[in-house]
């Protein structure tokens, strides 16, 4: 921020706060304790603009007067802008519409709700609506837009450094490690070998194909009577896209997934239950499991590396915020 942002004491990056504190260590510990209290408390908030605005009002009421209201200064992060403060209102709508559009990621499997999550919590982030405390309301957010979709999401089991990572790629339209940290946080999960996995998709594959052909002639009726959306025609491309991949004919075919972990070395990896008595969401489970155990084997290695390098080399770590680039479309935070 610029030094005479307004939130701040003059010639000072300390926010102003309703005590009045000054040293950022002290207002820290302050803001921690009163969040930290207000959490505890925390009642259930409508899935929309004005819900996201009264979470924020509860968790930050005890620290700054503008508690709940929308930044009025634009933000940016290592020169990376958020979007610009006059279209923060008209896109946070927009953004629940298009939740509203999916049934709120309702009826869907763990799995899937990962993904359509992880699409939603990297559109808020660009959007970025306050002028401060956004990702605590967007992880708290997150939890019980997970509660309301009949998931449980344990906040406990996050990790820094995917969560952070897979925002940052999110905003450059890969989703996949966000996608990864979501689902990390999903319960419950079992353990499965990949020699298990194998057997496991060979006796769900006919079924679960079947599951998608009954599912395309269905979508592709609606369409030709005319009932179809921008909605029903991507379902329409993931349905085809997953039949690929399971019929082994897609870049990510489900054999050659589970080739590629064995290489790795992955003997096992957590796997999140699907619908009950769906043997498609049944094998997209396993698929996901040993997608999610490869790259995030592969993430933890390649961040390992920058650590080392940057430590040899005195290279300042890599920072935990994320931004996202104006000059990104943004009209539509659904896109």
């Amino acid at each position: 921020m610029a030094s005479n942002d307004p939130y701040t004491y003059p010639d000072s990056d300390v926010l102003k706060n309703r005590r009045g504190i000054q040293s950022p260590e002290a207002l820290q510990n302050f803001e921690w304790m009163r969040t930290v209290r207000r959490s505890l408390d925390l009642p259930g908030f409508p899935l929309s603009a004005r819900g996201i605005q009264a979470m924020h009002h509860h968790l930050f009421q005890d620290v700054y007067e503008w508690a709940g209201k929308f930044r009025t200064v634009n933000m940016s992060k290592d020169g990376e802008a958020f979007l610009h403060k006059d279209q923060v209102a008209e896109a946070l709508t927009a953004r629940f519409q298009h939740l509203r559009w999916h049934n709120d990621l309702k009826g869907l499997s763990a799995d899937r709700f990962a993904r359509g999550a992880a699409e939603h919590i990297a559109e808020l982030n660009h959007i970025h609506p306050f002028r401060e405390g956004n990702g605590r309301v967007m992880k708290l957010h997150l939890e019980q837009l997970a509660e309301q979709a009949g998931h449980t999401l344990d906040l406990t089991r996050i990790e820094a450094g995917p969560w952070n990572r897979g925002s940052k790629a999110a905003l450059n339209n890969d989703e996949r490690l966000l996608t990864h940290a979501i689902a990390s946080m999903m319960t419950p999960q079992r353990t499965v070998t990949v020699e298990q996995a194998v057997r496991e998709s060979a006796e769900l594959r006919k079924a679960a194909v079947s599951e998608i052909n009954d599912k395309i002639l269905e979508t592709q009726s609606s369409i030709q009577r005319g009932k179809g959306s921008t909605v029903t025609t991507r379902s329409l491309r993931d349905l085809r896209d997953e039949l690929a991949v399971i019929e082994g004919t897609g870049r990510g075919g489900l054999s050659r997934v589970f080739g590629i972990a064995a290489d790795a070395g992955i003997e096992s990896f957590s796997v999140l239950t699907g619908r009950d008595g769906s043997a498609r969401d049944a094998l997209y489970a396993l698929g996901r499991g040993v997608v999610r155990g490869v790259e995030l084997s592969e993430d933890k290695r390649a961040a390992a590396s920058l650590t080392n390098t940057q430590a040899a080399t005195s290279v300042i770590n890599e920072p935990e915020a994320t931004t996202r680039p104006q000059s990104k479309p943004s009209a539509s935070p659904g896109s």
